[in-house]
């Protein structure tokens, strides 16, 4: 049964089919009940295989079956809106808070001090807050100030922000003191001397 066992070994863990087996144990010489034994434990093996088999394949069904239920419980439902019509929402959402909403304004007049690398990352935060704003339930209506067109962060908006000539903001060259009230404007600033208090 040893030599069975190593002539099995070598044909890298496959199980042999009875005709196999049968001439790989006569070839080896063995008597007919090590035979029969050789032949009954393949098969016990082949079957315990082929039950393992199934049941990993009735779990992944089960497991399937479950997720799907639970997807389905999850789901809102209320119809799924078209890109064009969340377009729609969107833009009806930023004018209406161009009417009523808060306003916040970005004053740039300070990007004539700023190197290239500065001006870069300040497009890119422009970028950010109008992506932040535009999926935000109550938006803010957004105002650029100090603007200038051909200034570096002019060129760097339009480089680095796809659409920048669409977004839905205010653009001026004037400064925040000449579109505001002086008593309503809240400026924040990381080099302010006196610290935002919070309740």
């Amino acid at each position: 049964m040893e030599l069975l066992a190593r002539e099995m070994e070598k044909t890298s863990g496959m199980l042999l089919g009875s005709c196999r087996l049968m001439w790989a144990v006569t070839a080896l010489g063995a008597s007919s009940w090590e035979m029969r034994l050789g032949i009954r434990n393949v098969l016990r093996k082949q079957r315990n295989w082929e039950k393992i088999i199934s049941a990993k394949k009735r779990k992944r069904k089960h497991e399937r079956e479950r997720r799907r239920a639970k997807l389905a419980d999850e789901r809102d439902p209320a119809p799924q809106l078209s890109k064009r019509d969340l377009k729609r929402i969107t833009r009806e959402r930023l004018l209406g808070a161009k009417e009523t909403g808060p306003r916040l304004c970005v004053d740039l007049s300070m990007t004539t001090h700023m190197t290239i690398k500065e001006i870069s990352r300040l497009a890119a935060q422009i970028r950010r807050l109008y992506g932040a704003n535009k999926k935000s339930q109550k938006p803010f209506w957004l105002y650029l100030t100090g603007f200038v067109q051909n200034s570096p962060i002019a060129e760097e908006c339009l480089r680095m922000n796809d659409g920048f000539s669409n977004y839905l903001i205010d653009v001026t060259p004037e400064s925040y003191l000449d579109l505001f009230p002086f008593e309503t404007i809240v400026y924040l600033t990381p080099d302010a001397e006196e610290g935002m208090l919070c309740r």
